[in-house]
């Protein structure tokens, strides 16, 4: 439930929760830099003209307006905290750096007010110091980075256009040599309901970078004839230097650094600002499909023996500049010890997928391109594609 809530600045709102028996809320989100969590009780708003507005937006209604409800929500319960919200995250610029995202004051905010009365907002915690946007550094033994990979104190690492996304964590960063980079960041674990309790499971974020970090040293050769993956630049680190190759006492990692890419992914190809590529060479397409099987096949050839990756329109990236593919989004990639027993072709699953996004979903798409100058809507996009994948189930 991630949606941008403009009052006299951007409010960030990332989660909540509402319960209808018995009637309380949650609001999380973040403005200037500040994290913030509104919890409303109906026993402490009981009588209060907020209560009869805030009831409503409790009730069970369809999933088509559960997104209408949820900002609703949040404008009445953010509205009655605004002069709280001005003198604890007043307008200023904030997350200049990397650092700025990983240390972030937070205060947890309590609505309760007399029959007859406004509601007012008390502090009921903090600040105490959390991450945005979910991220959480992790032990530096949960990846033991080569010796030979850059280290950045993430106080020198810039992020770039971070506004235009606000929904999202920053991607493209800065780095001290001027170079542009993809930022990956470590986040906390995915939670599963278990009897009457949430657990920790996998945590995606660590997988990814490990995958990134084994590909990388698989030293994949840059070829025309296959798709790229993006090289390791660096590890951003927390609480420790920015002294390459070296690790300080208490160090963490924050995530790691992508070579950027200057592109789109496939599944935006149709997109008024990207067609022109797409359709740029008439063996565009039957190229891309090559250089995808390309590429798996060069993993496999090197030892991996699971990709960890699903290829889709999310994972193959076309490069602006020369058109070329890349191929991203690993999860839980694993190499084989015996490299000479990889297989060096590409299994039946990755041929198949290779097969619904090229020979299917993208001739379809580049069919329509052709016959219709307007640009379709992300919602048909995807709904051609699911449908596809649908049916392969």
């Amino acid at each position: 439930m991630s949606m941008i809530k403009h009052f006299d600045t951007p409010h960030i709102v990332r989660f909540g929760m509402t319960d209808d028996d018995p009637a309380k809320s949650e609001t999380q989100f973040w403005r200037n830099g500040v994290h913030f969590l509104i919890q409303v009780d109906q026993a402490d708003v009981r009588g209060t003209d907020f209560e009869q507005k805030w009831i409503p937006f409790l009730s069970q209604e369809p999933i088509s307006s559960h997104m209408e409800r949820w900002g609703g929500l949040c404008d009445l319960v953010i509205s009655q905290c605004l002069g709280i919200l001005q003198e604890l995250a007043p307008n200023r610029p904030y997350w200049n750096t990397l650092y700025d995202y990983l240390h972030v004051d937070s205060y947890t905010l309590r609505l309760s007010g007399s029959p007859g009365q406004d509601v007012t907002p008390q502090i009921v915690q903090g600040p105490t110091s959390t991450c945005a946007y979910e991220m959480r550094t992790a032990a530096w033994k949960t990846f033991a980075p080569p010796d030979d990979l850059p280290v950045f104190d993430s106080r020198v690492i810039i992020p770039l256009g971070h506004d235009q996304d606000l929904k999202s964590p920053p991607k493209k960063v800065r780095l001290p040599d001027e170079r542009e980079a993809f930022f990956f960041p470590c986040k906390v674990s995915s939670r599963r309901l278990v009897g009457s309790s949430f657990v920790d499971v996998a945590n995606e974020s660590h997988q990814s970078i490990a995958s990134y970090l084994l590909l990388n040293s698989l030293q994949i050769p840059r070829n025309n004839a296959h798709a790229s993956i993006p090289n390791v630049l660096g590890v951003v680190s927390d609480g420790g230097n920015s002294i390459p190759n070296t690790q300080a006492e208490g160090e963490k990692v924050a995530g790691v650094l992508l070579e950027w890419i200057d592109g789109f992914r496939l599944i935006n190809a149709g997109s008024r600002e990207n067609r022109h590529v797409a359709m740029a060479n008439k063996t565009n397409q039957a190229d891309w499909r090559e250089q995808v099987l390309g590429i798996v096949r060069e993993l496999h050839r090197r030892g991996a023996s699971a990709l960890g990756v699903e290829i889709s329109p999310f994972s193959v990236m076309i490069d602006r500049n020369d058109g070329h593919t890349w191929l991203t989004g690993f999860v839980d990639c694993k190499a084989s010890k015996d490299h000479s027993a990889a297989d060096a072709c590409e299994s039946e699953s990755e041929a198949k997928q290779v097969q619904v996004v090229f020979d299917q979903w993208l001739r379809v798409e580049a069919e329509s391109w052709t016959l219709d100058s307007s640009e379709p809507t992300r919602v048909e996009v995807l709904s051609r594609w699911w449908d596809i994948t649908n049916y392969q189930n």
